[in-house]
């Protein structure tokens, strides 16, 4: 997703990245980017192949850098090489995508007369919950998932029911529904949220639970869940269930 500002300076619409996360830069040429103010984003040219970069205005104390395989790709504006991206994952991404073009900005100095350069980009990491959500819904290798609805909860409780689904595997990826679970008559408590599959309650969570009031929201929706049986960090190595529930906007429906 592109950060927009009133102080961006116009970029190609094609083949360009740009993103939140800021990426290292290796400023080799401070002439080059002189005259772009702090926090003004500018668009640097991607170039891959191997090239001398003057250090800082000095052809004769130029390096030969960039051109890929653990070696960064240069990066140019208005032509002229100024520095370098060492990231090798950013390098990769950006080749995926088929990336000529990056954002980048620069917010201090290096030294006091080179700026420190960042590059703009997406995330090319993901948290572990991202990395399941991913393989979920069978998001490709950059995809973001940031937009996906997805709750994750835990269950301490034993169930035999998801213990007879995973049938000794790490884990389950299956179709359920969320459905609100009516308290005996009589009883002031507010009634609890379930997870269900095949029609019957998989697992159940009271008003207690931090995790209440975001089920309740999706009471009557179907989801796909991931469930797995992990060990606790308590001492004692209790087991316990962790759910990671996916929700599709076009599933409301109770199934």
């Amino acid at each position: 997703m592109q950060r927009k500002s009133p102080d961006t300076i116009p970029a190609p619409a094609e083949s360009h990245v740009a993103g939140t996360v800021e990426y290292l830069v290796y400023n080799y040429n401070e002439p080059v980017v002189a005259n772009i103010p702090r926090d003004r984003i500018f668009t640097a040219e991607i170039i891959r192949r191997r090239m001398n970069v003057p250090f800082h205005g000095n052809r004769d104390l130029g390096y030969v850098l960039g051109g890929g395989n653990g070696n960064g790709y240069v990066l140019s504006y208005n032509g002229a090489p100024f520095g370098v991206i060492p990231n090798d994952r950013l390098c990769a991404y950006l080749d995926d995508v088929h990336a000529r073009t990056i954002s980048c900005v620069w917010h201090e100095w290096y030294e006091p007369t080179i700026k420190s350069i960042k590059a703009l980009a997406p995330s090319t990491r993901r948290s572990r919950s991202e990395r399941i959500i991913a393989s979920m819904i069978g998001a490709g290798k950059w995809d973001s998932v940031d937009d996906v609805d997805s709750i994750k909860a835990s269950d301490y409780k034993p169930n035999a029911m998801a213990d007879s689904l995973l049938s000794g595997r790490g884990f389950i990826d299956i179709e359920v529904s969320l459905d609100m679970i009516p308290t005996p008559k009589g009883s002031y408590a507010k009634p609890h949220v379930g997870i269900f599959h095949d029609g019957a309650a998989l697992f159940e969570f009271d008003a207690r639970k931090m995790v209440y009031g975001e089920l309740v929201r999706h009471a009557g929706q179907n989801a796909l869940a991931r469930v797995e049986k992990k060990l606790s960090n308590d001492g004692n190595g209790s087991p316990y269930y962790s759910i990671m529930l996916v929700f599709q906007s076009d599933t409301s429906s109770q199934a």
